[in-house]
């Protein structure tokens, strides 16, 4: 319906983008989707969300973030999650593993990596966050 009103487009690629806006892949939605995708089968309900935060979803009556942090950028989103009013569980979702050292904010449940692929690898801080 939207697309007949001509207020989205479909691209080659299959996905669906505003009109009148270049097509823009969001490699960290896509990258965290596939977090959401190791949870699928225990997941409740999952939207979007917004900066640093790229989703949310509920998992065996938990609450889960999954924020991007890229390289570079971990102080500005240390301090973007400095409150954790809702009690999540956040899972941070970094470039490289070697980013895990440089990131200390509340809540974090673990750190993870995906691959180009959509292969997911799993970490924990030392020291036990």
């Amino acid at each position: 319906h939207l697309e007949r009103q001509g207020r989205i487009f479909q691209a080659e690629s299959g996905g669906y983008f505003p009109a009148g806006q270049p097509a823009k892949l969001d490699r960290a939605l896509v990258r965290a989707v596939w977090v959401l995708l190791d949870f699928i089968q225990r997941a409740d309900y999952h939207a979007p969300a917004d900066f640093p935060v790229k989703l949310v979803f509920f998992a065996d009556g938990e609450l889960y973030e999954v924020a991007c942090v890229e390289d570079g950028q971990e102080a500005l989103v240390c301090h973007a999650l400095r409150g954790n009013k809702g009690d999540s569980r956040r899972i941070i979702l970094v470039d490289s593993p070697a980013q895990i050292a440089k990131i200390d904010c509340p809540g974090i449940s673990g750190f993870c990596t995906v691959e180009e692929n959509g292969q997911t690898h799993y970490f924990k801080k030392a020291g036990g966050t």
